[in-house]
């Protein structure tokens, strides 16, 4: 007699399979399909946890993503009428998987297991989502990706445990204001420019994001910074990369944006190239109705305003580096461009008018630096600024009418040079010290010209300011989950020949405890300067 052994795990797995099938075409709502299926282990049939699912269109089009649980399930919700989907599967410890599959035949996916040996033993990789360095965090870039789709770099900063996104803007728990930086340094460019370029670089650019509540002193500053550090090429990948992208948007208004991504490797030279082109046309309306009260009469004013602006800007940003012996020199230029800005108010109700602006701005930021192996790094950089603009404005009251011109501007150049220096010492500890000057010639001016004025008084000031800051810091990290980091900073600065002299001390203690848990303490001081 013959005996028949069923393993009846194996067999509920089938079974599962063939009520996933079923099940992808079960749950509809709002246009949308819940899509279920199971990921297993081509190997031994058992299910495979956390795996990285993608569901993409035919062309390529990320739809969702999603994960596995520990019963290798997923489940994810795809809109109605894709009817063929492109699937893919990412797990640290299997190969890629990519298939096409008809949305209610997703079923069963099954992954070939990966294993490298080295004289028996298996080597399995792990990325953790944060690590403690100089006293910050550090967030792995390709794990923040994956949490949500985003296209650019500045995209990427709203994924960060503790940043919130708002609106176009960004905030950070537990600090009133913080400086983005790229790849260790603040540019010397206004932080509204460096914005726009992180939104023309791709997110596939970007290696990682460092969080400082309190800025190490390399970087020169007080207060928070949020660090975006890019990926670097092999030295032995000679090869010519190039990207495009744009995007289009409709409000009441259409808004649109495209550039294009250059990068070029050949020995130990690198270049990079970006330019961006956005183009904005905005609208927007407010109404105003209120009743004051003056003695015994009442006062009724209504008040409408229409708005309209638009604007052409172009972004350039060039790198170029070197790898020497014992370091890299770096060269690098940014710029903006916005040729034409005009904005037109128009005034309704108790008062009539308008007010036309025509504006232009052009900016240009050039570095260079040299770094080598032990941490020494020196650099300068120059930063030049213009602002020009005209503005007509008029408005007729039942009391009576104004109407007034102005030619009004700022121009800005900002002279930059820093040096700083690293050593390591027994025991585990990091000293460091450094130096910074800058020296910043400004001008600004305003001509006014009103109708009913006889006197019209024109604005011309300059002003000079030059900071120097030293500082001296000292580091130790005692495990991959706690460090200490203490510096102290002293600064002179004279603006129009007004000495000031400050003093920073700083102090940070960081514990992750685990990625979604960090205990830190900071002792920090800060100085605000006015923005330019």
């Amino acid at each position: 007699m013959s005996v028949i052994q069923i393993d009846s795990a194996s067999l509920l797995r089938q079974i599962s399979c063939l009520f996933a099938v079923w099940g992808s075409t079960c749950s509809v709502y709002a246009q949308s399909v819940t899509i279920k299926g199971y990921v297993l282990s081509e190997k031994d049939k058992s299910p495979i946890d956390a795996a990285s699912v993608v569901i993409r269109t035919p062309d390529s089009t990320v739809v969702t993503v999603g994960v596995t649980n520990e019963n290798g399930q997923f489940q994810v919700l795809v809109p109605k009428h894709i009817d063929t989907l492109l699937v893919q599967l990412h797990h640290i410890n299997f190969e890629n998987y990519a298939a096409k599959v008809k949305a209610n035949e997703v079923g069963c996916l099954y992954m070939k297991p990966l294993s490298r040996g080295l004289a028996e033993i298996v080597v399995k990789g792990h990325r953790p989502l944060v690590k403690g360095r100089d006293g910050g965090l550090s967030y792995d870039a390709k794990i923040l990706s994956q949490q949500s789709s985003v296209h650019d770099a500045y995209a990427i900063l709203s994924g960060v445990p503790g940043v919130i996104r708002q609106g176009q803007d960004l905030l950070l728990v537990g600090s009133p204001r913080f400086s983005i930086a790229l790849n260790g340094e603040i540019p010397p460019i206004p932080q509204e420019h460096l914005i726009k370029m992180l939104q023309s670089m791709p997110a596939s650019k970007v290696d990682a994001v460092e969080v400082y509540y309190n800025a190490p002193p390399r970087y020169h500053t007080n207060g928070a910074v949020i660090n975006v550090i890019t990926k670097e090429t092999l030295e032995q990948d000679n090869h010519l990369q190039g990207e495009m992208y744009s995007t289009f948007y409709h409000h009441h208004y259409p808004y649109s944006k495209a550039g294009v991504n250059l990068n070029y490797l050949r020995d130990k030279l690198s270049l990079s190239m970006m330019y961006g082109y956005d183009y904005q046309k905005r609208f927007l309306t407010n109404t105003l109705t209120s009743h004051h009260t003056v003695g015994e009469s009442v006062y009724d004013i209504e008040q409408k305003t229409k708005e309209t602006s638009s604007y052409h800007s172009h972004i350039a940003y060039f790198n170029a580096g070197y790898k020497l012996p014992q370091g890299n020199i770096t060269a690098t230029y940014s710029g903006e461009y916005n040729p034409y800005i005009e904005k037109e108010l128009e005034i309704m109700g108790n008062a009539t008018g308008n007010n036309h602006k025509k504006l232009h701005d052009a900016m240009h930021s050039a570095s260079l630096k040299y770094l080598n192996s032990k941490g020494f790094q020196v650099g300068m950089s120059l930063v030049n600024y213009k602002y020009d603009g005209k503005q007509d404005f008029e408005i007729t009251s039942p009391a009576r009418k104004s109407k007034f011109k102005s030619d009004f501007g700022q121009h800005i150049r900002t002279y930059r040079a820093y040096v700083d220096n690293a050593h390591s010492l027994p025991g585990g500890w990091q000293v460091g010290y450094g130096l910074s000057t800058s020296y910043t010639e400004e001008k600004d001016f305003q001509s006014f010209y009103a109708s009913n004025v006889t006197d019209n008084p024109n604005i011309s000031e300059t002003l000079n300011e030059w900071i120097t800051r030293a500082y001296l810091k000292a580091d130790k990290k005692f495990s991959e989950q706690f460090n200490i980091a203490s510096s102290m900073a002293g600064e002179l600065s004279v603006v129009s020949g007004k000495r000031d002299y400050a003093i920073f001390p700083q102090v940070n203690a960081t514990y992750i405890v685990n990625p979604n848990n960090v205990i830190q303490f900071m002792v920090s001081s800060n100085k605000v300067y006015p923005f330019y």
